[in-house]
């Protein structure tokens, strides 16, 4: 059962990585071929922060509920009849908000409604493929990031020769709608009893903070410097922003991993997984040391690569970025120990609070100091989560937090 759910978890996190190449392969190609990196990279960081407020977390509120239903647990086709109304719900809401906001980044109408398109069909995408993992279909879902990601990258390779701005914006949207369609939940059922629908919805609103802790901080990094600084400041943390992003991802791919391990083995030895995942997060210092000191170390020549004769001046942002990014990554192995020990309530809460600080300061600095402004918002943020999560992980004994059985959800009855 262990290698199941290790096979699972490493599938799924290839699935992210292919997206994050795309995402990267994508921007890097705009940010070579025309002057709206910054404007494409604030409306990517749009749809990413509104699939943080509903969308994302109905996929995780699947991954919890759907295999439940074999245990007792509400009916899968009544839990995914009410996540697909809450979804069409939250994605209408969602449209309203997104298109003045896009309108505001872009200038331009038909940009405004490419970018609602993509703050659409990318919740779409994370509520689909939260689904498909629920369902453990881990092999499908990495099979269509695949699919949707070279789909996506040839639309762009069609639209670039076209010349009009606004159609940049459609080839993810493309993609993250193919993978949608083909994904999408079709069991049907009848509408839950009153207790479980709150069981449910409860446990997807609680998700939510989690979320938007574990990525809602760097996207807002892009919104403060697309609103508070020029357009050339602008370009250039877009640039990094390309080049940080699959070094951000790594700490992600490596959280999930290890929430599938340790949930594996908390319940049959909790002393000995924390002793594991104390060597795991020392480990992880090392290795996150290593991994992105080389990194700055060659961010010049990162940067004359990708961005030949573009964005040199990039550089300093590109490597404090990626010093900030380091710090952020600490979280990666004591967030999943807390959530694999049952208390991924603390991590959430923990994590949100620290984000929340993170951007009231790129709130109150950016309007004054930009870029630097809404960077130091960033470092603030990702100190305090790293701090937290770390205390709130390795401070516990075991014995106050064992169990005699596998950790159960400490947000649903």
């Amino acid at each position: 059962m262990k290698m199941v759910l290790l096979y699972h978890a490493l599938v799924a996190t290839l699935g992210v990585l292919v997206q994050g190449v795309v995402r990267f392969a994508y921007t890097t190609w705009i940010g070579n071929t025309s002057s709206v990196l910054a404007e494409v990279s604030a409306v990517l960081s749009l749809a990413v922060y509104f699939s943080l407020f509903w969308s994302a977390g109905a996929g995780v509120a699947s991954m919890r509920f759907i295999p439940a239903a074999e245990h007792g647990g509400p009916a899968q086709g009544g839990v995914l009849r009410l996540l697909r109304r809450s979804f069409w719900a939250a994605s209408a809401l969602a449209a309203a908000i997104s298109f003045p906001i896009s309108y505001y980044f872009t200038g331009d109408m038909a940009s405004a409604a490419a970018a609602t398109l993509l703050v659409v069909s990318y919740g779409a995408y994370t509520f689909s493929r939260g689904t498909l993992l629920g369902f453990a279909r881990a092999t499908k879902a990495t099979v269509l990031d695949i699919v949707s990601a070279a789909v996506a990258f040839g639309v762009l390779l069609a639209v670039t020769s076209g010349g009009a701005h606004w159609t940049l914006l459609l080839p993810l949207s493309v993609g993250y709608g193919l993978y949608a369609f083909m994904a999408w939940p079709r069991q049907s059922g009848g509408p839950l009893p009153v207790h479980q629908r709150k069981q449910v919805l409860s446990f997807t609103g609680y998700a939510i903070f989690g979320l938007v802790a574990a990525g809602g901080l760097l996207p807002a990094v892009m919104l403060f410097v697309q609103a508070f600084d020029v357009k050339e400041k602008a370009d250039l943390f877009a640039a990094a922003l390309t080049l940080a992003t699959p070094a951000n991802m790594l700490a992600q791919s490596l959280n999930q991993v290890l929430v599938q391990y340790f949930s594996g083995r908390f319940g049959v030895d909790p002393r000995q997984t924390h002793r594991q995942a104390a060597m795991f997060f020392g480990l992880s210092v090392i290795g996150f040391l290593v991994v992105f000191g080389v990194l700055i170390v060659l961010a010049p020549w990162l940067m004359s690569i990708v961005f030949p004769g573009r964005y040199e001046g990039g550089v300093p942002t590109l490597q404090l970025l990626l010093a900030i990014v380091a710090v952020s990554s600490l979280t990666a192995v004591p967030g999943a120990y807390l959530m694999a020990s049952g208390r991924h309530r603390a991590y959430s809460v923990a994590s949100f609070c620290a984000t929340v600080c993170g951007v009231a300061a790129m709130a109150f600095l950016a309007p004054e100091h930009g870029l630097g402004g809404a960077i130091a918002g960033f470092a603030a943020g990702s100190v305090l989560s790293a701090a937290s999560v770390t205390l709130l992980a390795f401070l516990a004994r075991p014995s106050a937090i064992a169990v005699s059985k596998p950790p159960q959800d400490d947000t649903v009855t």
